[in-house]
């Protein structure tokens, strides 16, 4: 079962439990009411469980892609260094003009620099509940 999914079963579940309290409170003994409040309470303390299960693994998620989105933008710098090593090192014939190696330069770290940007404000919203 999906948490949404327990989190409507259990908060459909509290709201039978305050609505037959309140209804049958008149008519119930001491030891029924407090059994339906220590039942809506239990329910309570699962749902708040649930959200705190999902808030874990949300972290988890997070500090997952941080560190892949991390580890990429390095891999990608390093590689665009070694392109200009290369270019300046003529041992392996390997040239390219000036003005080609501003553009992959400069496009390289633009690229680098959106993706960062981007997939670290999905992954960490401004306005998130989460």
């Amino acid at each position: 079962m999906s948490p949404r999914n327990k989190k409507k079963l259990i908060s459909s579940s509290i709201k039978k439990l305050k609505n037959s309290m309140n209804s049958e409170r008149s008519s119930l003994s001491e030891e029924e009411v407090f059994k339906i409040e220590y039942d809506s309470k239990i329910a309570l303390l699962r749902r708040e469980n649930l959200r705190n299960d999902e808030l874990e693994s949300v972290i988890a998620l997070r500090k997952l892609y941080a560190n892949r989105i991390m580890y990429f933008a390095i891999g990608w710098s390093i590689a665009t260094f070694i392109l200009i090593i290369l270019n300046g090192q003529n041992y392996i014939h390997f040239n390219l003009n000036s003005s080609v190696l501003n553009t992959v330069i400069t496009i390289s770290l633009g690229n680098v620099f959106a993706l960062v940007v981007v997939v670290a404000k999905g992954i960490f919203p401004i306005n998130s509940k989460t």
